[in-house]
């Protein structure tokens, strides 16, 4: 007698290999949102850096953030004196960047720039890791020495 069709044993073990193939696919989706997310946050700092720089020559100095860029307000906390911006990991909330205006407008101003070590996020742990950029950064806004 000739049987057609698959045994119960090849059914499951096709559904454990598809399954096993849906975790592995998952996985490698979320550390690409990630590492896009690292990527959108380095871009926004280059950014941020670059035109803060170019409108403190240009306006000799810089009163707040949102004078020279707009920073997201769906990723970008701006704090109410406008003169810092914080990136909060998005699951606990724990601070991952933080720009700060260091100076007053009239004389020397800095951007600080520090990147949370301590957070285990996998976004900022990709901005240090992957993206090379330094935990603690100081850009020289006006005064001496600038250098962009």
């Amino acid at each position: 007698m000739k049987r057609s069709g698959f045994t119960m044993l090849e059914l499951v073990l096709v559904i454990v290999v598809l399954g096993i193939l849906a975790v592995i696919a998952l996985t490698k989706i979320g550390a690409s949102r990630d590492d896009a997310k690292a990527v959108m946050i380095k871009k926004d700092i280059e950014s941020t850096k670059s035109f803060l720089g170019a409108h403190a020559t240009a306006e000799d100095g810089v009163e707040t953030l949102d004078t020279a860029i707009q920073l997201d307000e769906n990723k970008w906390l701006v704090h109410v004196d406008g003169k810092q911006a914080v990136y909060n990991s998005e699951n606990d909330n724990v601070w991952c960047v933080r720009m700060e205006i260091i100076g007053l407008k009239n004389a020397d101003q800095n951007l600080s720039i520090l990147i949370n070590e301590e957070n285990h996020n996998r976004v900022c742990l990709n901005l240090h890791e992957r993206l090379g950029m330094e935990t603690n950064q100081s850009v020289r806004l006006k005064g001496e020495h600038i250098k962009y």
